[in-house]
């Protein structure tokens, strides 16, 4: 697709272009051509973020000295006016005498007047940033333009969404990272209006989800694509967090396959404890929810695996996310509740049987990731930094 330098100029084309295809008539192409403008704008608006930082930057005053040089000069001159005025001393006569001692004091009264002075300063203009289209304008085009894609292909604008929502937290996250050491009234958009789009984006790809996506598959897909979006974006409010992780746990308890209910209630305890460590800023940690979402998994493996004994490699996925948790330090996930499922799941491998060759061979896999998370306990029990923590376990 063809841009210009201009960003100006570059947003005038896209729009162009947009509207060019969408009065060509053939609704069935929009699917293949809306995306591209979408993605298009979304680099335009990284190009734009980026002047909008580097005026806000350099949108502080600027004071400049003036030259040490010159000031260093004059001391020197001085210096060798006093040298020559003193061989003059010693060679005059007593009235030239009272005169050197006149002009030296004049000097040394003129030097501590101008050592007293201030340096001079240049005041350099604060940038302004001049174009007319920002962020927030390439924000609403791309909004608009995905909801017309969500006309043909609901799916493509759901996930284009949640592309933009991205994009509008990663602005959040240079917003305050400028405002930091910027003056942020120099700023057009502020961080807490960055993340707002970015909520608004991700509200907007609920929506499509509660009205367009009906397939199962489609709707598991969707809702392991949120929950990545989620984990990736950092400058929510706690309040608007904590409503979107709850909306998508709720779907992903209300999906229509049993086993897809387990995987994805699982994943979405994720969303119930982010960051590095619990000092991180950007950390959001409900321990209990976590328990809460595993718990809930467990009851519906279990349920899944009287209808098929295949379905134990369920319990071996969530024996995975109990570890993980474990090993993070979540305190209410203890080394109880990971040797209590290790337990459950040999029960249930020793009375396994078998209807198919299919299900022998997904045992057979299911054993293996099985074996492995055992050898990974084993090997955390042998490790001096970890043998304490993990010494209880019994595996």
């Amino acid at each position: 697709m063809r841009h210009d330098d201009d960003t100006d100029i570059h947003y005038k084309m896209l729009v162009l272009a947009k509207q060019h295809l969408c009065r060509a008539g053939v609704t069935g192409r929009l699917k293949f051509t809306l995306p591209p403008i979408v993605f298009e704008s979304l680099k335009l608006l990284k190009k734009v973020r980026r002047m909008e930082i580097s005026t806000a930057a350099a949108a502080t005053t600027t004071v400049v000295p003036a030259d040490k040089e010159e000031k260093e000069g004059d001391e020197k001159t001085d210096e060798d006016e006093k040298e020559g005025d003193k061989k003059e001393e010693e060679k005059g006569d007593e009235e030239g005498e009272a005169t050197e001692e006149k002009e030296k004091e004049g000097e040394e009264a003129k030097e501590k007047e101008e050592t007293e002075k201030e340096p001079a300063a240049e005041v350099v203009p604060s940038p302004v940033f001049n174009k007319k289209i920002n962020c927030r304008k390439i924000f609403v085009f791309i909004q608009k333009t995905i909801a017309m894609l969500s006309l043909t292909d609901p799916e493509a604008s759901f996930k284009l969404n949640l592309e933009a929502a991205i994009a509008a937290d990663r602005c959040a996250v240079l917003a305050a990272a400028a405002s930091s050491t910027t003056d942020q009234s120099t700023t057009t958009t502020t961080t807490t209006d960055y993340s707002a789009i970015s909520y608004e984006f991700i509200a907007q790809a609920f929506q499509l989800y509660e009205d367009e996506i009906s397939e199962s598959k489609a709707q598991q897909r969707s809702i392991e694509l949120v929950v990545g979006t989620l984990l990736s974006c950092k400058t929510f409010e706690k309040d608007d967090y904590e409503a979107l992780i709850t909306k998508t746990a709720q779907y992903a308890a209300k999906l229509l396959k049993k086993p897809d209910q387990c995987r994805m209630v699982t994943l979405c305890s994720h969303l119930f404890f982010t960051g590095v460590d619990a000092n991180d800023k950007q950390t959001y940690r409900n321990p209990q929810r976590v328990l809460e979402c595993l718990q809930r998994a467990l009851k519906i493996a279990d349920a899944c695996s009287m209808a098929s004994s295949a379905n134990v490699q369920l319990f071996v996925e969530i024996l995975e996310h109990y570890v993980y948790y474990f090993e993070k330090d979540n305190p209410v996930i203890s080394d109880k509740f990971v040797s209590g499922l290790v337990a459950l799941i040999k029960e249930h491998m020793e009375s396994i049987g078998f209807s198919s060759s299919a299900d022998q061979m997904v045992f057979a896999e299911t054993q293996g990731h099985y074996r492995q998370i055992l050898r990974y306990l084993q090997k955390k029990k042998e490790e001096s930094e970890s043998s304490e923590k993990f010494a209880n376990v019994v595996c």
